[in-house]
């Protein structure tokens, strides 16, 4: 051994669990957000679409009869389904169709001149 080996300093090894810490950090702060997010949105949304299958009165002892597609099929085979999803479109759309309250409704209150 000589003296140059005792005062040259060994390179050091990075620090594996700095990396793995700098790398885990982010989600430690992104967990509540996403736990909440799973915990109120899709767990519903999941059950929601899991109970559509079923014939429930929503009572807590009720039976639950499984009624596998009938369900939508009735939905689908009401009359005024479509009428209520074209005029859920045109809301959606922002179509408005001209009416003869429509100017009156429309016109502009009389302080928004003055603001000008």
């Amino acid at each position: 051994m000589t003296v140059a080996d005792i005062h040259t300093p060994a390179r050091a090894q990075p620090r594996r669990s700095l990396k793995i810490g700098r790398l885990s950090l982010p989600w430690f702060f992104l967990f509540p957000a996403i736990a909440t997010f799973v915990i109120w949105i899709y767990a519903p949304l999941v059950q929601a679409a899991w109970l559509s299958f079923y014939d429930w009165n929503m009572l807590p002892f009720a039976p639950k009869t499984f009624v596998g597609w009938k369900n939508y099929e009735n939905i689908l085979a009401l009359p005024k389904l479509w009428q209520a999803l074209g005029n859920t479109a045109i809301y959606m759309l922002g179509i408005r169709w001209p009416s003869p309250s429509g100017p009156k409704i429309c016109r502009p209150a009389p302080a928004t001149s003055i603001a000008r």
